[in-house]
């Protein structure tokens, strides 16, 4: 059956209607899926009448998309295998196989095994595409009060070999991993390989370095700040397992090592997600927000791997350190106008290495940091601690409220968006101006460039440096025509490290850990133009230019 409705784009109830947010106020996102591009657009999908989904274009500021259905317009065969079923689709999965997407869906009803896991596919997620049409293909697995595993909460990987696999499961019977066709989407192995057991949902598998980490839920959702949701894994070197946690008990027989729980009003955190763009990994999880009411809230987070292989989740993507902050549109730093003193504004200006133009971003939690000027106790806040739009941002003594906490929101192109905790509002460069002096100030978010900054190295220039040329590398091609370019490590840079690409006016466009090998391949899409290579390797930093035709 073919599915096809006209796209609003309307802002639905992932956002209010009046002002537009930073990340961290999207809420009526629960159990998304992976971010998915489609063109210059990225997708979630989540739990919702008629699949619901939601759309960006930067990462931070996400409206409500098209459903592939309606509440009271779906496939009729749900009802052979869910006969109360509403509407109401549980928690999904998207992803790209053989040039299509395929959407996976979960039809069910609160507190049985009546179950099933559909698939609607698409040639594209853009609904201006002539060709966007929804084909649903009908019931992928189903399970009844008879059947061993409740069929929800799809998730889908591909192993090293090629293979596709889907995971699903719940409280009832636990998780289960199965062979998929990857040109039909539906099951092709005979055998369901039981991984995980207990009080467990929302599994997601994803393959890292040799290993594949299998990430679950334990404890209950749906609660609100009552939550007791927590997110849990075990790593296996075969895809259908035995995964063990760290202690190297079976997740089958009750193990799981704690990756993310609650901390503070982040309760409840649950259904993991996964996606990479330029060496960048984000993940996608819902979290029930106890600063407003228990909302079930969207979460992008990123995945880091500890030296003994294991994961961790964090929603701090910045180290804890000394930085400039570079605005996109002025290509201005922070800075504390005059002398660092109790009530001086933060304006911008030309860098000069000056103290008062590096900042101490210090982590508070959750995603949340204070910014103090470097050698000074005293950290950035709202004028009089307001949340009025225009606020100004100034000096003062730390006394731990919101209006001193400041989220770091990372956007697609690797610069973030600064919102203050008490208010949700961004840091701005008003008007936008690029007058030197002119004192920051909160404002409603809009994706001006405006609210983009830079999170720089306090010893590089700002405005356009010499490339200082280093002995630890070789590039080809470079020029490069838009491809994979290859870098030959030498010697002294090979035994790992980071590599970094920047562009000249100092923003960071890519990152990506390495180690132990000769060759590095960078592979993106990269705006033509000149930029900085940078090899950071132990103490030793080495850097090149790179040109992209």
């Amino acid at each position: 059956m073919v599915y096809k409705t006209v796209f609003l784009f309307a802002l639905m109830a992932v956002l209010p209607a009046n002002d537009l947010l930073g990340l961290h106020g999207a809420t009526g996102a629960h159990d998304p899926t992976g971010i998915r591009k489609c063109g210059n657009t990225y997708w979630i999908f989540t739990t919702g009448n008629g699949i619901y989904s939601m759309y960006s274009y930067d990462l931070i500021n996400w409206r409500a998309g098209e459903t592939p259905f309606t509440r009271n317009s779906y496939p009729a065969w749900i009802h052979t295998y869910v006969p109360e079923f509403n509407g109401h689709f549980w928690a999904p999965e998207c992803v790209f196989m053989n040039g299509q997407y395929y959407l996976y869906y979960s039809c069910s009803t609160w507190g049985v095994k009546t179950s099933c896991i559909g698939l609607v596919t698409n040639k594209t997620l853009n609904p201006q595409d002539p060709e966007y049409l929804w084909e649903d293909q009908g019931v992928v697995v189903y399970s009844d009060q008879s059947s061993d595993a409740n069929c929800i909460d799809p998730s889908v990987f591909r192993d090293e070999d090629g293979e596709y696999y889907i995971t699903y499961g719940s409280y009832f019977g636990g998780i289960r991993i199965v062979q998929l066709d990857s040109v039909s989407g539906k099951v092709s192995g005979s055998y369901r390989y039981p991984v995980a057991s207990g009080d467990v949902e929302a599994s997601c598998v994803i393959p890292h370095d040799g290993w594949y980490y299998l990430f679950i839920n334990r404890g209950q959702c749906c609660q609100g700040s009552s939550s007791t949701y927590y997110i849990q894994a075990g790593r296996s070197e075969s895809p259908t397992g035995p995964y063990l946690d760290k202690d190297g008990v079976n997740l089958a027989s009750g193990g799981g090592t704690t990756i993310l729980s609650t901390s503070g009003n982040f309760i409840g955190p649950g259904h993991v997600g996964y996606y990479v763009e330029n060496g960048q990994e984000w993940v996608t999880y819902h979290y029930y927000d106890g600063d407003r009411n228990g909302a079930a809230t969207l979460a992008i987070g990123t995945m880091e791997w500890e030296a003994d292989g294991w994961p961790r989740i964090t929603n701090e993507f910045i180290e804890e350190g000394t930085y400039t902050l570079v605005n996109h549109h002025s290509q201005l730093v922070w800075q504390a106008e005059g002398a660092v003193n109790d009530g001086s504004a933060i304006t911008q200006g030309t860098y000069v290495h000056g103290y008062a133009q590096q900042w101490k971003l210090t982590p508070v939690g959750n995603g949340y940091y204070s910014i103090a000027p470097e050698d000074s106790d005293l950290v950035v806040e709202t004028e009089d601690c307001t949340d009025d739009i225009g606020a100004g941002l100034v000096l003062g003594t730390e006394q731990y409220t919101a209006c001193e906490h400041w989220r770091f929101e990372m956007s697609n192109i690797l610069e973030f968006v600064i919102s203050s905790k008490f208010g949700n509002h961004v840091v701005n460069v008003p008007n936008p101006s690029f007058e030197e002096g002119t004192p920051l100030q909160v404002d409603v978010y809009s994706g001006a460039a405006s609210h983009y900054w830079a999170v720089g190295d306090t010893s590089v220039s700002v405005s356009v440096a010499p490339i200082r040329r280093g002995s630890g590398m070789k590039i080809f091609p470079n020029p490069s025509t838009g491809g994979t370019v290859t870098i030959r490590l030498e010697p002294e840079t090979g035994g790992g490290g980071t590599v970094e690409l920047y562009t000249l006016d100092g923003r960071r466009v890519y990152r990506d850990q390495f180690r132990g090998q000769e060759e590095i391949h960078l592979a993106g899409s990269f705006q033509p133009g000149v930029y900085c290579l940078r090899i950071v390797s132990g103490v030793e930093i080495f850097e090149d230019k790179l040109v992209i035709l």
